[in-house]
Protein backbone atom coordinates (compact mmCIF):
# COMPACT_ATOMS: atom_id res chain seq x y z
CA UNK A 1 0.00 0.00 0.00
CA UNK A 2 1.43 3.60 -1.16
CA UNK A 3 1.58 5.97 1.61
CA UNK A 4 -0.47 9.19 1.49
CA UNK A 5 1.67 12.08 -0.50
CA UNK A 6 4.17 9.55 -1.81
CA UNK A 7 4.72 9.94 -5.57
CA UNK A 8 4.38 7.42 -8.36
CA UNK A 9 6.28 7.42 -11.85
CA UNK A 10 3.95 9.90 -14.27
CA UNK A 11 4.05 10.99 -17.78
CA UNK A 12 7.32 11.52 -19.10
CA UNK A 13 9.97 12.99 -16.77
CA UNK A 14 6.87 13.65 -14.60
CA UNK A 15 4.94 12.88 -11.10
CA UNK A 16 1.80 11.62 -10.46
CA UNK A 17 1.37 11.81 -6.38
CA UNK A 18 -0.86 9.46 -5.05
CA UNK A 19 -3.46 10.52 -3.51
CA UNK A 20 -3.40 13.48 -5.92
CA UNK A 21 -6.62 12.34 -6.90
CA UNK A 22 -8.53 13.33 -3.74
CA UNK A 23 -11.62 14.99 -3.99
CA UNK A 24 -11.17 18.44 -3.59
CA UNK A 25 -12.08 19.58 0.04
CA UNK A 26 -10.68 16.89 1.75
CA UNK A 27 -9.33 16.88 4.91
CA UNK A 28 -6.33 14.66 6.38
CA UNK A 29 -5.89 14.62 10.32
CA UNK A 30 -2.98 13.63 11.60
CA UNK A 31 -2.69 13.13 15.24
CA UNK A 32 -0.04 15.01 17.37
CA UNK A 33 2.14 14.01 20.00
CA UNK A 34 1.36 15.48 23.35
CA UNK A 35 4.93 16.96 23.68
CA UNK A 36 4.14 19.07 20.35
CA UNK A 37 0.38 19.86 21.07
CA UNK A 38 2.07 23.65 21.53
CA UNK A 39 2.44 23.66 17.83
CA UNK A 40 -1.23 23.82 17.41
CA UNK A 41 -1.33 27.65 17.25
CA UNK A 42 -2.22 29.10 13.75
CA UNK A 43 1.13 31.77 14.65
CA UNK A 44 3.35 28.17 15.40
CA UNK A 45 1.61 26.07 12.29
CA UNK A 46 2.33 29.59 10.33
CA UNK A 47 6.11 29.78 11.27
CA UNK A 48 6.75 26.32 10.40
CA UNK A 49 5.06 26.53 7.07
CA UNK A 50 7.65 29.04 6.25
CA UNK A 51 10.37 27.58 7.28
CA UNK A 52 9.72 24.88 5.30
CA UNK A 53 7.47 26.21 2.38
CA UNK A 54 9.28 29.64 2.07
CA UNK A 55 6.41 31.44 2.47
CA UNK A 56 2.89 31.14 4.28
CA UNK A 57 -0.07 33.46 5.31
CA UNK A 58 -1.65 32.94 8.32
CA UNK A 59 -5.48 33.53 8.41
CA UNK A 60 -7.87 33.99 10.85
CA UNK A 61 -9.15 30.32 10.68
CA UNK A 62 -5.96 28.29 8.73
CA UNK A 63 -2.22 28.76 7.70
CA UNK A 64 -1.74 28.77 3.77
CA UNK A 65 1.11 27.65 1.71
CA UNK A 66 2.46 26.43 -1.47
CA UNK A 67 6.05 25.81 -2.64
CA UNK A 68 6.97 22.93 -5.85
CA UNK A 69 3.99 20.52 -6.55
CA UNK A 70 1.92 21.86 -3.71
CA UNK A 71 -0.51 24.28 -5.39
CA UNK A 72 -2.19 24.83 -1.49
CA UNK A 73 -1.67 23.43 1.69
CA UNK A 74 -4.41 24.29 4.19
CA UNK A 75 -3.57 23.83 7.83
CA UNK A 76 -5.41 24.58 10.91
CA UNK A 77 -5.71 22.96 14.39
CA UNK A 78 -8.10 20.37 15.36
CA UNK A 79 -8.26 20.16 19.07
CA UNK A 80 -5.54 17.65 19.36
CA UNK A 81 -5.10 17.22 15.95
CA UNK A 82 -3.45 18.62 12.79
CA UNK A 83 -6.31 19.18 9.66
CA UNK A 84 -4.34 19.48 6.60
CA UNK A 85 -6.12 20.30 3.13
CA UNK A 86 -3.56 19.59 0.24
CA UNK A 87 -3.77 20.18 -3.35
CA UNK A 88 -0.85 19.15 -6.00
CA UNK A 89 -0.08 20.08 -9.06
CA UNK A 90 0.81 16.04 -10.70
CA UNK A 91 2.40 17.44 -13.62
CA UNK A 92 5.76 18.84 -11.79
CA UNK A 93 8.95 17.86 -12.80
CA UNK A 94 10.61 14.40 -10.90
CA UNK A 95 13.17 16.43 -8.83
CA UNK A 96 10.56 19.06 -8.13
CA UNK A 97 8.33 16.46 -6.70
CA UNK A 98 10.71 14.30 -4.79
CA UNK A 99 11.78 17.88 -3.13
CA UNK A 100 7.98 19.09 -2.50
CA UNK A 101 6.90 15.26 -0.56
CA UNK A 102 10.26 16.01 1.42
CA UNK A 103 9.36 19.54 2.51
CA UNK A 104 6.08 18.45 3.30
CA UNK A 105 6.86 15.09 5.63
CA UNK A 106 9.69 17.70 7.27
CA UNK A 107 6.85 19.85 7.65
CA UNK A 108 4.71 17.11 9.14
CA UNK A 109 7.01 15.49 11.55
CA UNK A 110 8.01 19.29 13.16
CA UNK A 111 4.52 19.84 13.42
CA UNK A 112 3.17 16.61 14.59
CA UNK A 113 6.14 15.06 16.19
CA UNK A 114 5.37 11.82 14.32
CA UNK A 115 7.80 11.01 10.89
CA UNK A 116 5.94 9.56 7.77
CA UNK A 117 6.88 5.94 8.91
CA UNK A 118 5.48 6.61 12.43
CA UNK A 119 2.07 8.25 10.62
CA UNK A 120 1.82 5.15 7.87
CA UNK A 121 1.90 3.05 11.13
CA UNK A 122 -0.57 4.60 12.79
CA UNK A 123 -2.79 4.72 9.91
CA UNK A 124 -2.88 1.11 9.08
CA UNK A 125 -3.58 0.44 12.86
CA UNK A 126 -6.37 2.90 12.62
CA UNK A 127 -7.56 1.17 9.46
CA UNK A 128 -7.41 -2.23 10.97
CA UNK A 129 -4.63 -3.74 9.48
Amino acid sequence: MAQAGASAPGPAGTQAFIGSRTPKGAVQTYPVRPTHRKNLELAVIGAIARKHFATAEVRPADVRASFGALEELLARPDGKALAVEVRMNPKVDTTVAAETVGRYNRFLEELTGYSSKERAKRLRKSAGE
